[in-house]
């Protein structure tokens, strides 16, 4: 399980707070978590299953055991580079100074691996997909190379499953290119920053940090 750090910003933090204020004042400010979607709950048992963890009793705790036999194909079909470690929480400090968070899903020697079931994912989001730019742009920032990734998606309503990728898994994969520096850039002038400015505004009047 994922515990919330209250000494960094997270991807899922900065997009609330420039996407849903309300909802990021009532989650982060009051504690008041908001209803999981049916897609949010998807994912969590997804990569349950994909870590090899119980996860049958969830679905059907959720009533989402329609997904069963879509969630088993999908995670049949995960792939991984060798050596794959699954939920690594991994952070870097931003030329600003702020500390920025993430969760990868898998984390290899060169890069990282993302799990999305649910709605399909098509080129054009793969290559300009935030969360996937953010996450290359901390590995950037530690190590000073633009890493690999590779993206499993699945859509949970026919169960079909394609993978994304820079890194050389099998012949069926879709070869992606990496994030560039004018990626990181973008993300900084346009992400980052208004999200660190927005949620700073968010949380000014309550004297709480996140």
């Amino acid at each position: 399980m994922r515990n919330r750090r209250a000494d960094a910003y997270s991807y899922s933090r900065l997009y609330t707070a420039l996407n849903r204020p309300q909802e990021f004042i009532d989650k982060y400010v009051w504690g008041i978590e908001p209803k999981p979607t049916e897609k949010m709950l998807l994912g969590k048992v997804c990569q349950q299953a994909a870590c090899g963890e119980p996860w049958k009793e969830d679905l059907k705790k959720y009533n989402l055991r329609r997904y069963e036999f879509k969630i088993e194909k999908f995670v049949k079909a995960l792939c991984y580079p060798e050596g794959t470690q699954y939920e690594q929480e991994y952070t870097a400090t931003i030329p600003t100074g702020e500390l920025i968070l993430a969760y990868y899903d898998g984390r290899f020697l060169t890069g990282f691996a993302e799990n999305k079931f649910g709605t399909f994912w098509d080129v054009k989001r793969a290559l300009t997909d935030d969360q996937i730019t953010l996450y290359s742009y901390l590995w950037f920032l530690n190590t000073g190379e633009i890493p690999e990734f590779v993206i499993n998606s699945g859509e949970s309503k026919t169960g079909k499953n394609r993978i994304f990728a820079t890194y050389q898994i099998h012949d069926d994969q879709i070869n992606m290119a990496k994030r560039t520096q004018s990626d990181f850039d973008r993300l900084e002038r346009e992400f980052i920053q208004p999200g660190i400015k927005t949620i700073k505004e968010l949380l000014g009047p309550f004297s709480v940090t996140i």
